[in-house]
């Protein structure tokens, strides 16, 4: 198998977090730290880059039929973005 062919991923639904994803829109630039405080109270942040955040979905947060599977994305990312300029 070529290079190009082989799979990137061994198991894609654990390992690529933005298979569940988000995006919190924003009116002002002054609102964000708001936000970031917010987010980073509610959510596990497992990995953080300037306004993309990369979370642990709680089990509470898991759909019950998650449950019956054996592997299902383990985080979520959520980007902050504003919409001024």
């Amino acid at each position: 198998m070529t290079k190009a062919l082989q799979p990137q991923f061994v198991a894609p639904l654990t390992e690529i977090e933005d298979q569940v994803a988000g995006c919190v829109f924003l009116s002002s630039h002054a609102d964000a730290s708001v936000v970031r405080a917010r987010l980073t109270t509610w959510f596990n942040a497992v990995e953080y880059e300037i306004d993309r955040y990369v979370f642990v979905i709680a089990e509470h947060w898991k759909p019950d039929e998650w449950r019956d599977q054996a592997e299902m994305p383990t985080t979520f990312e959520l980007q902050i973005r504003t919409l001024a300029t």
